[in-house]
C-alpha cells in the first residue's frame, strides 16, 4: 500500500489506498483484492503527463468523486 498524500487525508478514511502510474496496473490490482476495490484518476502533474491512479474501497472512491476527481 502506498502512503496517502497529505491533501487527501480527509478524503481517503478506510486506509486502503494503492497508487500507480498505469491504469493496466491499477486495474489489475483492483481485480485481485479480496474486497471490492474502485479505480479513481488521481492527481496529473503540471505538463498533464504522468497521471495517477489511485485503487480505493467504495466508500473512499465516492467521496474522491465529490471531491472532483474522475473514475477511471
Amino acid at each position: 500500500m502506498s502512503t496517502i498524500p497529505n491533501h487527501l487525508k480527509d478524503l481517503v478514511k478506510r486506509g486502503s489506498f494503492a497508487e500507480f502510474t498505469s491504469l493496466a496496473n491499477a486495474r489489475s490490482y483492483a481485480a485481485r483484492c479480496t474486497k471490492l476495490h474502485m479505480v479513481i484518476q488521481g492527481d496529473i502533474d503540471e505538463d498533464g503527463e504522468n497521471g495517477r491512479f489511485w485503487v480505493v474501497l467504495p466508500a473512499d472512491a465516492q467521496r474522491l468523486v465529490r471531491a472532483g476527481y474522475e473514475y477511471a
